[in-house]
């Protein structure tokens, strides 16, 4: 018996027996090990395994045999030397907003690995990388997530699978309180929003015009004009840290507490000449702005909490109906404050 073209093989290879000058049925078998030590032997079923010429696919060194007539006459054994490359493991990195990182390729001593090949996709037949040395690792400037795919390598087999490992580039969270100085009259209130995001968590920090300061750690936080100080600034920032850690610390912003504000003339004008309706709507609202010219506005819908949930800008008002789709929010009671060349109150 004799193995066709030579008996040492990569993992997943397939191998050819052949066996000759005998007589009467084969049956191939394969050699197993017992606990002490011990071996036996166990007949193959795969395709072939009762001809004289077997193909099987060994997955770890062994040793084959044929068993004549199913009797007690044996040919020699022979064996079979199979190379086992294990897949590496994977060793992510993360970061927030982009950067250099390293991702590895970690393999255990026991793997015996030579070296590892890099790929970009899974079916990449030529790898964009070779590292020959232990740390197998990759390092580069990330703007995006990446991912790579990583082969172990002994003298010429590879591994049979490729396991994926990750750069992954977390967004930092955006946080826009508006203006940084700002004027809060006390007959109103005014609500900072830092902004929502899954898992993040707010830490404001509140700075009164006697230096004390004060916390919060809710998303949103109210000014409430009417129970602070008049003439005096208050300084407000927030820190959102997202789930994975990413932090954004916002601009400070300085409000100034004033004296109860009037509605000028043209301000007054303006509201008596703008029209909001149907209000109620179960969808469609329309803006209409009635003998008083064009003007250029920005559209700003907030929920009762505070939460901008649409804005427009740039918006041409005039006597025609400028029609905003409220169709997709949920029912409740919503904030339109309509934003022009003056400050405007919210309608």
């Amino acid at each position: 018996m004799c193995i066709r073209d030579s008996n040492w093989v990569c993992n997943g290879t397939l191998v050819r027996l052949d066996a000759a000058n005998f007589f009467g049925a084969p049956k191939w078998e394969r050699m197993y090990y017992g606990s002490a030590g011990s071996t036996f032997w166990l007949p193959e079923f795969g395709f072939g395994s009762d001809s004289a010429q077997y193909v099987t696919q060994p997955d770890t060194t062994g040793y084959y045999r044929i068993r004549v007539c199913n009797s007690n006459v044996f040919s020699d054994s022979v064996r079979v030397d199979v190379t086992v490359v294990k897949i590496p493991d994977p060793i992510h990195d993360t970061i927030c907003g982009g950067g250099s990182m390293t991702v590895e390729a970690f393999a255990a001593p026991v793997y015996n690995l030579q070296a590892v090949n890099w790929y970009h996709t899974k079916l990449d037949s030529v790898p964009f990388k070779v590292t020959n040395t232990a740390p197998f690792i990759h390092t580069a400037n990330f703007l995006v997530t990446d991912t790579f795919y990583l082969e172990g390598v002994i003298d010429s087999c590879v591994s049979l699978g490729r396991s994926a490992v990750f750069a992954v580039v977390n967004p930092y969270p955006v946080v826009d309180l508006g203006l940084v100085n700002d004027t809060v009259c006390q007959d109103t209130n005014k609500v900072l929003n830092a902004g929502a995001g899954i898992g993040y968590t707010y830490r404001w920090i509140i700075t009164g015009p006697n230096g004390l300061t004060d916390s919060s750690s809710l998303q949103t936080v109210g000014i409430n004009a009417s129970r602070l100080m008049k003439d005096s600034t208050y300084s407000y920032a927030v820190t959102v840290t997202s789930e994975f850690g990413c932090q954004t610390l916002s601009n400070t912003i300085n409000v100034l507490i004033e004296d109860s504000c009037f509605v000028g003339i043209n301000e007054n004008t303006f509201s008596n000449r703008l029209d909001i309706y149907p209000n109620p709507t179960s969808k469609y609202v329309m803006i209409r702005l009635d003998n008083f010219g064009s003007v250029v506005a920005d559209i700003e819908i907030l929920s009762i909490d505070g939460k901008r949930v649409l804005f427009e800008s740039s918006v041409n008002l005039d006597e025609i109906e400028h029609k905003i789709n409220l169709g997709k929010l949920p029912d409740g009671l919503y904030l339109s404050l309509i934003h022009i060349s003056e400050p405007t109150r919210p309608y």
